[in-house]
């Protein structure tokens, strides 16, 4: 890159492994959030007052960008029902897009508390964990992810990711290989 007065600088950000790394993340959990919605129905006219009515609402907001009806909807979800695992997870999304990332945290984090055999949840919170600096946290829950499906490609690749960040390169051309 050159600046305005003709000198070299480098935007260290965009091509650090680790800026790489993080970029690819946050794009890969939007681009599985917008495949999850264009997968699931719709509801119809959005005002079904059923939990799965209003999970549906949730996504046809969350597709047009529409993050606070889409966390109104699956808030309301919620409060019926405080065990909704996919509520939680798609209100982690929401949250995520706008940047509200501790919130997503705890929304993938009570998502997983309802069911945690959901190893693109877990991927989307060991991201939010590695941005916040807790690389050892990260690094667990995705073990934890790839243990439970060996074939999610972007959690080994991340994996592996982790583990350079914590000089295991053994562990990274094994996550690699």
């Amino acid at each position: 890159m050159v600046s305005s007065g003709g000198e070299k600088t480098s935007n260290t950000f965009s091509r650090s492994p680790l800026g790489i790394v993080a970029i690819l993340i946050v794009a890969i959990a939007l681009i599985s959030a917008l495949v999850f919605f264009s997968t699931q129905t719709d509801s119809g006219d959005g005002n079904d007052t059923s939990s799965n009515g209003s999970i549906d609402a949730g996504r046809v907001a969350f597709k047009e960008g529409d993050f606070d009806t889409t966390e109104e909807k699956l808030e309301a979800v919620i409060e019926k029902d405080p065990d909704n695992a996919e509520a939680y997870k798609l209100l982690g999304l929401s949250y995520e897009a706008k940047g509200k990332l501790t919130k997503a945290a705890d929304a993938y984090k009570a998502s997983l508390d309802a069911d945690s055999d959901q190893p693109e949840v877990i991927y989307n919170l060991a991201g939010i964990l590695n941005q916040s600096g807790k690389t050892d946290e990260a690094t667990e829950l995705m073990e934890k992810a790839v243990k439970i499906d060996e074939d999610f490609m972007a959690a080994k690749l991340f994996l592996g990711d982790l583990y350079a960040k914590q000089g295991e390169v053994d562990y990274y051309f094994i996550c690699r290989a």
